[in-house]
């Protein structure tokens, strides 16, 4: 059952947004909190119509939104956001030197 949603503003252009998901529907199965990979449902969304701070066209975000069934406790839910962070850490770093 869990959904896994990637927003991000439209001007990211270097990072593979589906090979992300990927990389993410793999970590959270690894987790070893889901009992088959199929149940992991993942989405991006290009948002085009982005304002940041005044406008600043080099700025640019990701967001990451998991929902899951009610019955994980909190140690769970942390592991889930921390595997889910490193992903994307490693994904932004490895793609031109950014950083979060």
């Amino acid at each position: 059952m869990p959904h896994l949603i990637t927003q991000y503003s439209n001007n990211i252009k270097h990072i593979n947004i589906k090979s992300l998901l990927s990389k993410m529907n793999q970590a959270l199965f690894s987790t070893g909190l889901f009992s088959t990979s199929q149940e992991i449902k993942s989405r991006g969304w290009s948002n085009c119509n982005v304002v940041i701070g005044l406008d600043e066209p080099q700025e640019a975000y990701i967001h990451v939104i998991l929902y899951i069934l009610s019955g994980r406790d909190a140690h769970q839910k942390s592991v889930l956001s921390q595997t889910l962070l490193q992903i994307l850490e490693q994904e932004i770093t490895s793609s031109n030197g950014l950083s979060i």
